[in-house]
């Protein structure tokens, strides 16, 4: 007799209501909902639930305190085999065409289950370099209706992700082949963008399993500082990145425990003391960008302690600066000028192992008076020449271009164009063709360079340009819905 393989697909929200309420009745159908979703509908599932509920007499809040602490539990206790859950998760996994594949189904399927969106299936052989057979067990996931294919990812349905995270040691070869993986692509921003639900997972994981390894340590640090970098210039979103980062415990790693490393030993615990800095740092910058402000200002004076504990005031310094150039877009003048007075403050009265750096300090005085620019200070115009002669050697792009504007605003054309013409014959092209290569209508930089282009144009007569550039910046805004 030949067998014919049906597939059950999941029902629609309606109808996986109606089956439920077919057993148990007295539940809305908004909880229910929110439920019946956690299974993706899944209709043995949906059976398995409403059985227990009526077995157990249970209230719609007892089947949701229930479900919220033992839910792999409820999905296993059926009146028979054909009716558990985990007896048709096993039964397929031990059927010929799984065990011919070797210990890699198993593996494969902790990973997809721990991964929130699943895995990616164009990625599959890169993530996976050494695992010869690893796309042959994806498609035989897929061929058993244990897996499915969500857009580019292999996922599984909800039951069954989380028989597998209940049942199973998620800490396999496979998972350290992903960590390698997004540490390896982390500076590519496509990746993040497509799976930073995936990556920060990861991350957390990461974090909270390095077992004192010096490099692991190095490593996961240095990817969540790239990961909360990307974040926040690409997609700034909300992460839960602190809590994991902030209980990593650099102090004491295995690696170097005898006192004739002694010093080596202190090195090393510098460098991790101030990569944890860093990446608290760059965490925090994100984390104030989304609104998350009481864990950016934790995270900032966590980060600030560490650099100051491995006396690293240039590293302290250069963040003041980034967090004012942050607060000058924003606006927010009052609180940048803080941040760079201060951190001015920190090259004074210090020995000279402790001195900022000649680049730091320049970066620090140059956004202050690109800070004095934008405030409209008139004073600062007459000292411009002698500034832009002592830093010459320097990319004076922001302070030019500020600065002209300053001068238009107070009627100084003859300073306004001349601080044009030197962005024009110093820079300006290279910025415009790095603006060209990200030709994004929505990128700001794009409309800077229309804005400076049209008023370097009515300077020098050309009307006709200058109106037409104009005309183009105020179509690309009034197409915005924002």
């Amino acid at each position: 007799m030949k067998w014919i393989r049906l597939r059950v697909p999941a029902l629609e929200e309606s109808a996986a209501c109606e089956a439920f309420h077919a057993y148990y009745p007295s539940i809305e159908t908004s909880i229910l909902i929110k439920l019946l979703s956690a299974l993706d509908f899944h209709p043995l599932s949906i059976n398995l639930l409403a059985q227990a509920a009526i077995q157990n007499e249970w209230s719609p809040q007892n089947l949701i305190t229930a479900w919220d602490h033992q839910r792999a539990t409820l999905l296993e206790a059926g009146d028979g085999k054909s009716q558990s859950l985990a007896v048709t998760i096993e039964t397929s996994l031990n059927s010929p065409s799984f065990l011919k594949l070797g210990e890699t189904v198993h593996h494969l399927l902790q990973i997809i289950a721990f991964l929130p969106q699943g895995i990616s299936k164009t990625h599959l052989t890169a993530i996976f370099p050494g695992v010869s057979n690893i796309e042959s067990c994806a498609d035989a996931f897929c061929r058993q209706s244990l897996a499915y294919l969500n857009g580019d990812f292999i996922t599984l349905l909800g039951p069954i992700c989380l028989y597998m995270s209940s049942h199973y040691n998620q800490d396999t070869s496979l998972l350290r082949g992903i960590q390698s993986y997004y540490a390896t692509h982390i500076r590519e921003s496509h990746i993040v963008i497509a799976e930073y639900v995936n990556i920060e997972h990861v991350l957390i994981h990461w974090l909270r399993n390095t077992e004192g390894d010096t490099q692991a340590i190095l490593n996961v640090l240095m990817t969540a500082s790239w990961f909360s970098y990307i974040l926040w210039h690409y997609v700034p979103l909300s992460v839960s990145l602190y809590p994991a980062i902030s209980a990593l415990n650099v102090h004491n790693t295995h690696d170097i425990r005898s006192w004739r490393n002694f010093f080596m030993q202190a090195k090393k615990s510098k460098i991790l003391l101030r990569n944890k800095s860093s990446c608290l740092f760059q965490l925090s910058y994100l984390m104030h960008f989304v609104g998350q402000m009481e864990e950016a200002k934790k995270a900032y004076k966590e980060a600030q302690i560490l650099a100051l504990e491995v006396g690293d005031l240039d590293l302290l310094a250069s963040h003041h600066w980034i967090l004012a150039i942050y607060d000058s877009i924003q606006g927010n003048f009052l609180a940048a000028e803080e941040l760079l007075h201060t951190a001015l403050g920190y090259c004074s009265g210090l020995s000279g192992v402790f001195r900022l750096s000649r680049v730091t300090k320049t970066r620090i005085k140059l956004q202050m008076i690109i800070i004095n620019l934008i405030k409209g200070r008139p004073d600062t115009l007459q000292s411009l020449p002698t500034f832009k002669q002592k830093y010459k050697q320097y990319n004076l792009y922001w302070i030019n271009f500020y600065a002209g504007y300053l001068a238009l605003q107070n009627n100084y054309l003859d300073l306004a164009k001349k601080c044009f013409e030197e962005i024009q014959a110093n820079g300006a092209k290279k910025c415009f063709e790095e603006i060209q290569a990200n030709d994004d209508e929505d990128n700001p930089w794009r409309w800077i360079k229309s804005i400076l282009l049209a008023e370097s144009a009515d300077l020098e007569g050309d009307y006709t340009k200058s109106q037409t550039l104009q005309a183009q910046v105020l179509e690309v805004i009034e197409r915005r819905t924002d």
